[in-house]
């Protein structure tokens, strides 16, 4: 999520987009206060940009927290 954060900020949205989404996989295995805040900050970061990318990826984010935190 830290390269997903990084993309963002820079204007690479797109790519941070992506990035982000692709790490949920890998994060399915991972159970951490830190990636889950991780997490949210580039979601909140996603939500805040005018781009469909930035909106699918931001609405899949925000699944996998719900879906995360139902299951605790």
């Amino acid at each position: 999520m830290t390269l997903a954060r990084s993309l963002v900020l820079a204007g690479e949205v797109d790519e941070g987009a992506a990035e982000a989404v692709g790490n949920l996989t890998v994060l399915e295995e991972v159970e951490s206060g830190r990636v889950t805040n991780r997490l949210t900050e580039v979601r909140d970061l996603l939500a805040g940009v005018d781009a469909a990318s930035a909106r699918e990826a931001s609405e899949r984010l925000t699944d996998y927290v719900l879906r995360h935190r139902e299951e605790a």
